[in-house]
C-alpha cells in the first residue's frame, strides 16, 4: 500500500542523529542511532510492504540485533582495512569491545523506545475494519 509510511518519529531519530554527526557532535554516538534508527527503518518498511508479519516486541528485537549486526561487519571491514591498506583504525581490543558494548546501549535504549512508542499507537481496529465499542 503506497499510502503506508513509517512513523515520524523514526524518521525523526534518524534525522537528529545524521545532523548531529554533521555538526562534530559524539561521532560514534550519533553514528549509532542513525544505524539503529536505519535498522527500525528497515524494519518498519519490511513489515508495511511485504508478506512478513512480526509483532512489534519482535520488530524491536530484530532492529537491535540488526544494529549489532551492523557494527560487526563495519569492525571486521576495519580490521581489514588496517591489515590491507596499513590504516589505523582499530588500536585496541578494549576499544572494540567498547564500540560493541555503546552500539548495544543504543540500540536497546532506541529500540525500547520505540517499544513503547508502538504500545501507545497500537489500536484494536484497522481502517477496513474499525474497532467497535461494546456498552
Amino acid at each position: 500500500d503506497w499510502r503506508v509510511l513509517v512513523p515520524w518519529p523514526l524518521v525523526l531519530v534518524g534525522a537528529i542523529a545524521l545532523v548531529g554527526q554533521s555538526l562534530g557532535l559524539h561521532q560514534e554516538l550519533t553514528v549509532y542511532t542513525a544505524v539503529a534508527a536505519f535498522a527500525l527503518l528497515a524494519v518498519g518498511e519490511l513489515e508495511a510492504f511485504t508478506a512478513v508479519e512480526m509483532t512489534s516486541r519482535f520488530a524491536v528485537a530484530f532492529a537491535a540485533l540488526t544494529t549489532m549486526a551492523v557494527q560487526g561487519v563495519w569492525t571486521v571491514a576495519r580490521y581489514f582495512s588496517d591489515l590491507w591498506l596499513g590504516s589505523d583504525y582499530v588500536q585496541s581490543q578494549t576499544q572494540i569491545q567498547l564500540d560493541f558494548v555503546y552500539v548495544t546501549l543504543v540500540a536497546v535504549v532506541v529500540a525500547a523506545a520505540f517499544e513503547l512508542y508502538f504500545r501507545g499507537t497500537e489500536t484494536d481496529g484497522s481502517p477496513e475494519e474499525p474497532a467497535t465499542e461494546e456498552t
